[in-house]
Protein backbone atom coordinates (compact mmCIF):
# COMPACT_ATOMS: atom_id res chain seq x y z
CA UNK A 1 0.00 0.00 0.00
CA UNK A 2 1.31 3.20 -1.02
CA UNK A 3 1.67 5.88 1.29
CA UNK A 4 2.47 10.05 1.31
CA UNK A 5 5.06 11.36 4.10
CA UNK A 6 6.82 14.99 4.32
CA UNK A 7 10.45 14.99 5.59
CA UNK A 8 10.36 16.71 9.22
CA UNK A 9 12.91 18.73 8.43
CA UNK A 10 11.26 20.66 5.22
CA UNK A 11 7.48 20.71 6.91
CA UNK A 12 6.29 22.88 4.20
CA UNK A 13 8.51 20.91 1.12
CA UNK A 14 7.04 18.90 -1.21
CA UNK A 15 5.53 15.37 -0.48
CA UNK A 16 7.10 11.88 -0.46
CA UNK A 17 5.81 8.57 -1.96
CA UNK A 18 6.63 5.27 -0.35
CA UNK A 19 5.76 2.39 -2.45
CA UNK A 20 6.75 -0.97 -3.21
CA UNK A 21 7.61 -1.57 -6.55
CA UNK A 22 7.03 -4.69 -8.86
CA UNK A 23 10.39 -6.55 -7.43
CA UNK A 24 9.33 -6.36 -3.65
CA UNK A 25 11.76 -3.67 -2.73
CA UNK A 26 9.81 -0.70 -0.85
CA UNK A 27 11.01 3.00 -2.12
CA UNK A 28 10.67 6.67 -1.51
CA UNK A 29 9.96 8.54 -4.59
CA UNK A 30 9.08 12.32 -4.13
CA UNK A 31 5.87 13.54 -6.07
CA UNK A 32 7.20 17.06 -6.40
CA UNK A 33 3.97 18.07 -5.07
CA UNK A 34 3.26 20.27 -2.18
CA UNK A 35 -0.53 19.30 -2.17
CA UNK A 36 -1.10 16.44 -0.11
CA UNK A 37 -4.26 15.23 -2.10
CA UNK A 38 -2.46 15.60 -5.45
CA UNK A 39 0.64 13.70 -3.91
CA UNK A 40 -1.61 10.93 -2.68
CA UNK A 41 -3.73 10.32 -6.34
CA UNK A 42 0.13 10.21 -7.98
CA UNK A 43 1.73 7.56 -5.60
CA UNK A 44 -1.74 5.48 -5.88
CA UNK A 45 -1.20 5.68 -9.79
CA UNK A 46 2.51 5.05 -9.33
CA UNK A 47 1.48 2.38 -6.68
CA UNK A 48 -1.07 0.55 -9.03
CA UNK A 49 1.48 0.69 -12.52
CA UNK A 50 3.83 -1.22 -10.01
CA UNK A 51 0.54 -3.73 -9.18
CA UNK A 52 0.21 -4.00 -13.12
CA UNK A 53 3.73 -4.67 -14.20
CA UNK A 54 4.30 -7.45 -11.04
CA UNK A 55 0.63 -9.22 -12.29
CA UNK A 56 1.63 -8.31 -16.57
CA UNK A 57 -1.13 -6.49 -16.85
CA UNK A 58 0.70 -3.25 -18.23
CA UNK A 59 1.77 -4.58 -21.32
CA UNK A 60 -1.80 -5.59 -22.11
CA UNK A 61 -2.55 -1.64 -21.38
CA UNK A 62 0.47 -0.59 -23.70
CA UNK A 63 -0.77 -2.42 -26.61
CA UNK A 64 -4.23 -1.03 -26.47
CA UNK A 65 -2.99 2.45 -26.21
CA UNK A 66 -0.43 2.08 -29.05
CA UNK A 67 -3.01 0.53 -31.15
CA UNK A 68 -5.47 3.44 -30.41
CA UNK A 69 -2.34 5.70 -31.50
CA UNK A 70 -3.90 6.35 -35.42
CA UNK A 71 -1.83 9.23 -36.36
CA UNK A 72 1.39 8.25 -36.11
CA UNK A 73 4.67 7.90 -38.13
CA UNK A 74 5.74 4.12 -38.59
CA UNK A 75 8.91 5.48 -37.33
CA UNK A 76 7.54 6.79 -34.09
CA UNK A 77 5.30 3.41 -33.52
CA UNK A 78 8.84 1.80 -33.74
CA UNK A 79 10.31 3.79 -31.07
CA UNK A 80 7.04 3.35 -28.72
CA UNK A 81 7.61 -0.79 -29.28
CA UNK A 82 11.42 0.03 -28.67
CA UNK A 83 10.30 1.78 -24.92
CA UNK A 84 7.73 -1.21 -24.45
CA UNK A 85 10.58 -3.68 -24.52
CA UNK A 86 13.24 -1.53 -22.24
CA UNK A 87 10.42 -0.55 -19.53
CA UNK A 88 9.94 -4.02 -18.59
CA UNK A 89 13.45 -5.14 -18.46
CA UNK A 90 14.20 -2.15 -15.85
CA UNK A 91 11.11 -3.29 -13.47
CA UNK A 92 12.74 -6.61 -14.16
CA UNK A 93 9.26 -7.76 -15.30
CA UNK A 94 9.89 -8.83 -18.82
CA UNK A 95 10.54 -12.75 -19.59
CA UNK A 96 13.40 -12.05 -21.89
CA UNK A 97 15.19 -9.65 -20.08
CA UNK A 98 19.38 -9.74 -19.32
CA UNK A 99 20.20 -11.27 -15.85
CA UNK A 100 21.67 -8.22 -15.35
CA UNK A 101 18.34 -6.35 -15.96
CA UNK A 102 20.39 -3.32 -18.55
CA UNK A 103 17.43 -3.21 -20.84
CA UNK A 104 19.76 -5.26 -23.65
CA UNK A 105 18.79 -8.85 -25.02
CA UNK A 106 21.27 -11.70 -24.33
Amino acid sequence: MASVHRDPRFPKGPWNCSLTLADGRRVWRSTKKRNKREAKILCDAWQQAEIEAANGELTQHREQWLEGKQKISPRTRQAYKQVDWRVPCLLGTHPGKSSAGTGHRS
